[in-house]
């Protein structure tokens, strides 16, 4: 949409924020982070006022406790609001999830208790899409993926003091990093010549070490630290695959995957997965298969408007999901003012100062 406040100024929406350009010439510059899903800009005509309509899914956090009898498995919401909740984690330890929300406006990483409470946002970056939080095995370290300058990146938050390290370099791209046992590495998934393969990198720096030929997202160190396993696209479909670490030809796992690369996760007793039952429908299953005779066994289903991602304690009692509850939407807005931001926005001379408080509407789709 034209600012009339601008006279020769552009307004306009990209996967990663709202964006001015000037037809006089020079670069773009980034007025809103996070509002990617922004659409019917319009400016007012004093052009002091920039409104839109942002999507937004409230996804919620729910639990499951596996120690229960398969006829009274229920889940129990733990986290909730009108906005985006998910991505859940567990800690090591057990005593606290990690998990990704936009309550406050842009994604950032949160913390609570196991039971849901005592929630706490425990980063602050104007960086979007975020995902991917992974426990360091002290739990004093959560490692996520997150847009940072136009890149997917990886990077780290120390828990006591909030610092953030981002380890990914300039002109690569990383995603769905996990540690390995002792803590020195990670295992990320980076774009290379238009392929995602598997890597591992020190976490104190350091050279890559490749650990798939082709193809790989989303690795996991095994359990008994002598491989990791990952997925791999075959002919359009997820499959899960495994490579030794000490070296040795990559094979093929026989567990059927929903059509999220990271719909599975992998303990001492197995695989859990989940595989949207019929596609008809908007039903998930959760599932497990084990490694001592291979055996499959349903958990549970549970209903999602756009799939699930979830996570199982250290000691396979409990399992904590995401679903999506329903579509909104907000109006949101930024007013012109002669303050500029602070943080990005301020070093490429943003105009623009704040959100008009939103209001919110929902619909069902």
């Amino acid at each position: 949409d034209w600012d009339p406040g601008g006279r020769d100024t552009l307004v306009f929406t990209a996967t990663d924020g709202l964006w001015s350009i000037s037809v006089r010439g020079g670069p773009p510059e980034l007025i809103s982070v996070g509002d990617g899903t922004a659409t019917h800009l319009t400016t007012s005509n004093g052009g002091n006022l920039v409104a839109f309509a942002s999507a937004a899914e409230d996804r919620d956090i729910w639990r499951v406790d596996l120690e229960a009898s398969a006829r009274s498995m229920e889940a129990t919401q733990l986290i909730g609001s009108s906005r985006f909740d998910g991505r859940p984690a567990w800690s090591h330890s057990g005593a606290r999830i990690a998990f990704v929300s936009d309550r406050t406006g842009d994604r950032q990483l949160w913390l609570s208790r196991s039971d849901g409470a005592a929630l706490r946002q425990i980063t602050n970056l104007r960086a979007t899409p975020m995902s991917g939080p992974a426990w360091s095995p002290d739990d004093r370290c959560i490692a996520f993926e997150a847009l940072i300058d136009n890149q997917m990146r990886v990077a780290v938050v120390e828990l006591s003091n909030g610092q953030v390290t981002v380890l990914t370099p300039d002109g690569s791209h990383e995603r769905a990093p996990s540690w390995s046992g002792d803590g020195r590495a990670l295992y990320v998934s980076r774009l290379e010549g238009g392929v995602w393969r598997i890597a591992r990198r020190p976490v104190a720096g350091g050279p890559y070490e490749w650990l798939t030929e082709g193809s790989g997202f989303g690795a996991l160190e095994a359990p008994d630290g002598g491989a990791v396993i990952y997925s791999r696209l075959v002919n359009g479909i997820p499959e899960l695959w495994r490579v030794p670490l000490s070296g040795g030809p990559e094979e093929q796992l026989g567990v059927p995957l929903s059509g999220q690369p990271l719909g599975w996760t992998v303990r001492r007793g197995g695989i859990y997965y989940c595989y949207h039952r019929d596609k008809r429908d908007n039903t998930f299953v959760l599932a497990f298969q084990s490694f001592a005779d291979g055996g499959e066994t349903a958990l549970f289903e549970t209903p999602s408007r756009s799939g699930i991602t979830f996570d199982v304690s250290l000691d396979e009692t409990a399992i904590v999901f995401d679903r999506a509850e329903r579509s909104d939407g907000d109006i949101l807005g930024l007013y012109r003012t002669a303050a500029s931001l602070s943080g990005p926005a301020a070093a490429r001379g943003s105009s623009f100062s704040r959100r008009v408080p939103p209001l919110q509407f929902a619909f069902e789709r």
